[in-house]
C-alpha cells in the first residue's frame, strides 16, 4: 500500500539516517574553514586597501554563490564615495547556517517528506508538506494559494511560518515549494553610501514577494547569544545577532555570513524577514529568509526595519506625535538616516508615551516602548549600517509546535 509520507529511520546496514545527513544540509561550525581569511588578514595594508582586494572579495563571493546558489547573478561591490575597496572583511562568506556544537543537528529520524511525483500540487489532498503548511496558514488555503508561493516563486504568505519541501521529499528539485533552497535568482550589489556605510542595492527590477537570500550565519543558543551580546558586541559597538524569538536559538553573522549582513535599516522598509522551515521537523530552528515587501526598482536600496515585526513598525511610527523620543547617541544607537517620510529619527527608539495622551487610564504614569533591535551592519562604528540590532521577531503561532503532522 502506498504511504503518504516518508519517515526514514535506518538503512539495511543499520546506519541511521542521521548518519547520512548531506553536508549541504548540516554545516558544523567546528568545520568552518578559516585559512583564507587568516591569510588575507595578514596581508599588508597596501594590498588590503587596493582594488585587487575588492577583486578577491568578489571572487570569494562568486565561489560561495556557485556552490550554494548555482545560476545566481554575481554580486558586485561598488564604491563611488571614497577609496575603501570592500566592506570590513572579518567574516567567512557563506549562504548557509553553521551549527554551533551546542545546537543539535537536524533530526532526520523525525523529519517527514512528501511522496509527490514531479511537482507538488497546491490543491493536493495527500501532500504532507501542504498539510503542514495548511496547519500554520489556513487562510492561505482558503485564498486558493495552497503553498506559500505562487507558480512563479513569489511569496504570498506574509502571515505565518513558511514550510518548504525537504531532503526526504520525493518531489522534483524544481518543485514550486522549494524557493528558498533553490537560492537567489535576482541581482543584488554591495554599495557604499554617503551616510549609512555599506548597503545592499537592487541590480534589477523586482516585484513584491521576491526572494533575495537567507540571513546566514552561526546558529547558536539563546544563552550564548546573550553572553556575546553583553560581553563582546556591546563593547565592539555593533552586533549581528538575530533572535529566533521564542525558539531559544539565535543567528549570529559576525564570524560567518553573506551580503544580508550589510542591509541597512529603514522606518519604511521594502524588505522583510520570514521564518522558513526546510530540513527541520520543528519551527524552532528555522531559516531566516529575506523577501521584498513591495516592487523595487533597479539601483534602489534594499532595507528592512530593525524594530521588530511589521506591527511594531506601524506602532513605533504612528505614536510619535503622541510620545516623547529619547535618542540614545552612543555607539550602537544613534540617528537614523533612512530618509523615509515617517522616519522617527533614531534607529532604536526609546519612546515614552503618556497614558493620558493615548486614552489609557493611569494618570501621569508613562509607558516606555523600546524599539526592538534586529541587526545589520556596514562600516565599523560608522553610519547607520553598523548599528546592528539585537533582536529579531517573526510572526507565527505556536513556536514549539511539532512539524511532523
Amino acid at each position: 500500500m502506498k504511504q503518504d509520507s516518508r519517515v526514514l529511520t535506518s538503512t539495511s546496514s543499520g546506519v541511521t539516517i542521521n548518519d547520512l545527513i548531506p553536508s549541504s544540509t548540516y554545516c558544523c561550525l567546528s568545520n568552518l574553514p578559516t585559512g583564507l581569511l587568516d591569510y588575507l588578514n595578514d596581508l599588508p595594508d597596501s594590498i588590503r586597501k587596493s582594488l585587487v582586494f575588492r577583486q578577491i572579495f568578489e571572487s570569494v563571493i562568486a565561489e560561495s554563490t556557485a556552490q550554494d546558489e548555482p545560476g545566481a547573478p554575481p554580486i558586485i561591490v561598488i564604491n563611488e564615495i571614497d577609496d575603501e575597496p570592500t566592506p570590513p572583511w572579518e567574516f567567512f562568506y557563506s549562504n548557509k547556517l553553521w551549527y554551533h556544537k551546542d545546537v543539535p543537528p537536524p533530526d532526520y529520524n523525525k523529519l517527514v517528506g512528501c511522496d509527490c511525483i514531479g511537482e507538488c500540487n497546491p490543491t493536493s489532498t495527500t501532500c504532507v508538506c501542504l498539510r503542514r503548511q495548511k496547519n500554520l496558514w489556513p487562510d492561505g488555503m482558503q485564498s486558493g494559494f495552497g503553498f506559500s508561493y505562487d507558480e512563479n516563486g513569489i511569496l504570498k504568505n506574509w502571515d505565518e511560518t513558511i514550510v518548504e519541501c525537504n531532503d526526504l521529499c520525493q518531489c522534483m528539485g524544481k518543485c514550486r515549494n522549494r524557493v528558498v533552497q533553490q537560492g537567489r535568482k535576482v541581482q543584488v550589489n554591495i554599495v557604499k553610501t554617503e551616510e549609512k556605510g555599506w548597503g545592499i542595492f537592487a541590480g534589477e527590477r523586482m516585484e513584491a514577494g521576491t526572494f533575495l537570500g537567507i540571513y546566514s550565519g552561526e546558529l547558536i543558543t539563546e544563552a550564548i547569544g546573550e553572553s556575546r551580546r553583553y560581553m563582546l558586541y556591546n563593547e565592539y559597538g555593533r552586533t549581528y545577532l538575530f533572535d529566533l524569538q521564542g525558539n531559544n536559538y539565535v543567528v549570529d553573522a559576525f564570524h560567518v555570513g553573506n551580503f544580508t549582513r550589510f542591509l541597512n535599516h529603514s522606518c519604511a522598509p521594502n524588505c522583510w524577514m520570514k521564518n522558513v522551515v526546510i530540513n527541520e521537523h520543528t519551527k524552532r530552528k528555522c531559516v531566516l529568509a529575506l523577501f521584498t515587501l513591495e516592487p523595487v526598482e533597479e539601483n534602489q536600496e534594499l532595507h528592512f526595519s530593525y524594530f521588530g515585526s511589521l506591527d511594531d513598525v506601524r506602532v513605533c511610527t504612528s505614536i510619535i506625535p503622541r510620545g516623547r523620543i529619547e535618542v540614545r547617541e552612543d555607539i550602537v544607537n544613534g540617528k537614523c538616516y533612512c530618509g523615509a517620510p515617517n522616519c522617527i529619527g533614531t534607529l532604536f527608539p526609546h519612546i515614552i508615551r503618556d497614558n493620558q495622551d493615548s486614552g489609557d487610564e493611569g494618570g501621569d504614569e508613562a509607558e516606555v516602548l523600546d524599539g526592538e533591535r534586529h541587526n545589520e551592519g556596514g562600516e565599523e562604528m560608522g553610519g547607520e549600517g553598523d548599528r546592528m540590532a539585537d533582536e529579531g521577531r517573526e510572526t507565527g503561532a505556536g513556536n514549539d509546535m511539532q512539524m511532523d503532522t
